[in-house]
């Protein structure tokens, strides 16, 4: 909780203010009476210290030609209001004061100095890290043109995260890395080199999309990255699906295995 308090004085011609409503600047939160900042997942709550009230707050209404002169309180707390995956610092402009019901602002409060808030994030670590995914035996009927598919087999990359805040995320990135050919970016697994079949390679699926191959790196943002999720402490899956693509004209039967490895990044 931090405390601040700061005074002006407004003239307003002709002077009537009407009511003065103090507020945040942010959006307002009605569940948690905070005001949003820059860091999802977290808000500014303004107590006015002399009411034990929460932002937003009006003020007696002022009229007449005198001058609006207020000497203000209020406390600030920091309060986690839904998923908190990034820190960051908050500055520059939190409170306005408002008159005509809060409809012209005659005022805004300034932070001298950033609010940082700086998360603990989860760790995370693979509880698969090997996984075979047989497709069985498809016949070539099955395909009927380049592009066709075979049905698909789901598996899992399992993970567990854990030593985070409470409610607070780590989002995760991963990357699949064609070893038979590792300089391969394509959305088709190549087939290892002892494999027999022809004119047939291997995708992997996340929901809906087709996932695209890369290097294998943990940096955020490596090519063909893909942002798998967003997973506080406790057990994470990323769902995943295999099958067989038609690449070729024709297909030549035979033993079709493919080797893909998995390059998670956290942040």
């Amino acid at each position: 909780m931090l405390f601040a308090s700061a005074q002006s004085s407004v003239n307003c011609s002709p002077g009537n203010y009407g009511t003065i409503v103090e507020s945040g600047v942010g959006t307002y939160n009605s569940t948690y009476k905070t005001y949003s900042t820059n860091i999802p997942g977290i808000g500014l709550r303004f107590t006015d210290t002399t009411t034990g009230s929460y932002y937003p707050v009006s003020s007696t209404s002022w009229s007449g030609n005198n001058s609006f002169n207020l000497t203000i309180g209020f406390s600030i707390d920091v309060i986690k209001t839904g998923t908190v995956t990034t820190g960051g610092s908050i500055s520059g402009n939190i409170v306005q004061y408002a008159a005509q019901n809060g409809a012209y602002p005659i005022f805004y409060i300034y932070l001298n100095a950033p609010i940082v808030v700086n998360p603990t994030i989860p760790t995370c670590t693979v509880t698969t890290p090997s996984i075979q995914v047989p497709l069985g035996d498809v016949p070539r009927t099955a395909f009927s043109g380049i592009g066709s598919t075979s049905p698909e087999k789901s598996f899992n990359i399992g993970l567990n995260c854990a030593g985070g805040a409470q409610g607070v995320a780590a989002t995760i990135y991963t990357t699949l890395t064609d070893q038979t050919n590792t300089a391969n970016t394509s959305n088709v697994l190549s087939l290892t080199s002892t494999s027999k079949a022809k004119g047939i390679g291997i995708q992997i699926r996340n929901g809906t999309n087709v996932i695209s191959y890369g290097p294998a790196s943990s940096a955020i943002g490596n090519k063909n990255q893909w942002m798998a999720g967003q997973s506080i402490n406790g057990t994470f899956n990323i769902p995943l699906a295999a099958r067989y693509v038609q690449t070729g004209a024709t297909i030549t039967a035979g033993s079709a295995n493919g080797i893909a490895t998995f390059t998670m990044g956290y942040q």
